[in-house]
């Protein structure tokens, strides 16, 4: 029970921030008439502003807003490109502002360059862990036959079914019996 109380918080740490930035990203990506320009016109001002030369601004899939440094090119969603919204403002400066990193060489861009495969990387190999873990915790738990015809510490006696003689077996781990009749009966 520890553990999954354990589980269930550290589920809530990784994913609730996610989940955060969605709800205000979306509670404010309604358009505002007043605004002067979309957010791709903002990332053009600001590309020009900084003097940000050989830098676009490109569309891309929903959702999947980024500056990409082989481009280079900040790419921004169909919503955020021709949105007049503040989340299409607030997304616009934010990836322009990777843009400045990298034009700049800036150390933070530098390292988030180096280690962002390597967290992206270990990020899917997380992924499979934890699709792994019910797989494992049903196979680990499983009392396995281990191949001899000696009663179980406590004195319990065994029989020989159908299935032959490792049917039945009572099989002692950490300290307890388990009838294999009773797992696959």
């Amino acid at each position: 029970m520890p553990l999954l109380i354990i589980g269930a918080l550290l589920a809530i740490l990784i994913y609730a921030p996610s989940f955060w930035v969605r709800r205000v990203m979306a509670k404010h990506s309604k358009e505002i008439a007043g605004l002067p320009g979309t957010g791709g016109e903002l990332a053009l001002h600001l590309i020009e502003r900084f003097e940000l030369t050989g830098i676009k601004v490109e569309e891309t899939a929903a959702n999947t807003d980024h500056f990409d440094p082989s481009g280079p090119a900040v790419r921004l969603s169909p919503l955020n490109l021709n949105g007049k919204s503040l989340t299409a403002i607030a997304v616009a400066a934010h990836e322009v502002g990777h843009a400045i990193q990298f034009y700049r060489r800036e150390k933070v861009f530098e390292l988030r360059k180096r280690y962002l495969p390597l967290a992206t990387r270990l990020n899917q190999v997380g992924v499979v862990m934890m699709l792994m873990i019910p797989i494992a915790a049903l196979v680990l738990r499983t009392p396995l036959a281990i191949g001899n015809d000696s009663d179980c510490s406590s004195g319990a006696a065994h029989a020989t079914g159908d299935w032959g003689a490792n049917r039945h077996k009572l099989v002692a781990a950490a300290g307890r019996c388990f009838c294999l009749s009773d797992y696959f009966a």
